[in-house]
């Protein structure tokens, strides 16, 4: 494990792609809280999502995926953790466009790939002849 210049946890992969944990301990014994007070408030449960991070050809399984209320927030932290992942390599000084994060559920069924142009706006014109 290593740690850049604020302390987060990063993964260095051997193609150069630096990811960072993007599920933390502290988001997991959230969602395992949270679903205990569905529980007894009621509520319907949570489900499992997995969010596995697809980068330079690789796949970085997310072995203990975290309880999310639908496929829509599993979204919303497949971006957040995206725009994380990109803070992380800019840092470093570098940029993988090929970044997604793909949500599988708790029967291994893909159900969407959230790609870096979904989590990312680039702006400016860089094409313009000098």
């Amino acid at each position: 494990m290593h740690f850049n210049s604020l302390g987060t946890p990063q993964i260095l992969l051997g193609t150069g792609c630096v990811m960072q944990e993007f599920l933390s301990h502290y988001a997991r014994a959230s969602a395992a809280q949270d679903s205990a007070v569905f529980a007894k408030s009621g509520c319907p449960q949570m489900s499992w999502f997995y969010l596995h991070i697809r980068c330079n050809g690789e796949l970085i399984e997310d072995d203990e995926g975290a309880k999310f209320a639908d496929v829509g927030a599993a979204r919303t932290e497949a971006v957040r953790s995206i725009r994380s992942l990109v803070c992380g390599d800019v840092t470093a000084g570098f940029l993988h466009l090929d970044l997604s994060i793909e949500i599988r559920d708790d029967q291994n069924r893909r159900l969407q790939e959230v790609a870096f142009e979904d989590a990312v706006s680039i702006r400016g014109d860089r094409s313009t002849p000098d």
